[in-house]
């Protein structure tokens, strides 16, 4: 048979049942809810496999990964020297080109660009 109503209004409600479950298990673990208990029910809803594990350790930062640190910058290696000089062809969006690369092609300096001109109107 088609479903004719709100389909979620065909599901058994649980919350109740989770909440009396949550606070059993709390109690035999001796873990603290938290004030607002749903907020801890709701927790091991969304995560049932590592909820209550979370609740267990809440206060206790070292139950869980350490926090990232930054790594230390690795120093600069010089760029090795580009391939020799030569002629290739190149194919940009299908179509070739021929290239001629000479040497002396190093970086010396970067400045900036100038900011492209706005194609919006002017208001």
């Amino acid at each position: 048979a088609p479903v004719t109503c709100r389909p979620a209004d065909l599901l058994k409600p649980e919350l109740a049942e989770l909440e009396a479950d949550v606070r059993r298990q709390a109690q035999e673990k001796g873990i603290q809810l938290a004030g607002n208990a749903i907020d801890d029910v709701l927790t091991v809803a969304l995560f049932p496999q590592i909820g209550l594990k979370f609740l267990e350790n809440r206060h206790n930062p070292a139950a869980f990964e350490p926090l990232p640190q930054a790594e230390a910058a690795q120093p600069v290696t010089k760029a090795e020297k580009p391939a020799a000089s030569g002629i290739y062809t190149v194919e940009v969006e299908g179509k070739a080109f021929v290239v001629k690369v000479s040497d002396g092609g190093d970086i010396s300096q970067l400045t900036a660009a100038a900011p492209a001109a706005s194609s919006a109107p002017a208001t």
